[in-house]
């Protein structure tokens, strides 16, 4: 009887040492199974991370060319409202200069040529074309002292501004 029990505790030495050597196989692979998982996760957070920085790029990217856009849109808006505000300027301009001539015109007619060639060198810097020659033949004929054709200048004058175009 002695032999079986020995013979038992011989057995149940070698089945010892069988559990324990297998189980750092069993904790490696159960550890390389749980491992794997964080693996990929680790590797989709990082592809995430990679692409959320291509995107972050890409927004800054357009972002930039948007700015440039508003900033040539604001400046072609404003060179608009420039040439706006000049012609705006011109047109009063010209209508200042329009009130001048038939305030010349009215001053001559009454035979008084005081101030009136200096009024019409102001209105005539707004004037252009036939209008403009039409105020220097005024004012030449009233440096000659000839009041009737230098009102039929002026008359001329006027009447090409009214005439449509």
């Amino acid at each position: 009887m002695k032999t079986a029990p020995g013979g038992m505790v011989t057995a149940l030495a070698a089945a010892v040492v069988v559990l324990t050597s297998s189980q750092p196989a069993a904790a490696q692979s159960q550890a390389a199974a749980e491992q794997q998982p964080r693996d990929d996760r680790a590797a989709a957070l990082q592809q995430l991370v990679a692409q959320s920085r291509l995107a972050t790029e890409q927004l800054g990217q357009i972002d930039d060319r948007l700015a440039a856009l508003r900033r040539q849109a604001a400046d072609e808006e404003s060179r608009r409202q420039g040439a706006a505000d000049q012609e705006a300027a011109q047109h009063a301009a010209t209508l200042d200069a329009l009130g001048t001539l038939r305030q010349a015109e009215a001053q001559l007619a009454t035979g008084d040529s005081d101030g009136v060639d200096e009024e019409l060198g102001y209105a005539q810097a707004a004037l252009s074309g036939r209008t403009w020659l039409d105020v220097e033949a005024a004012r030449e004929a009233l440096a000659r002292f000839d009041f009737l054709p230098a009102r039929q200048y002026l008359e001329a004058a006027l009447a090409e501004r009214r005439a449509p175009r």
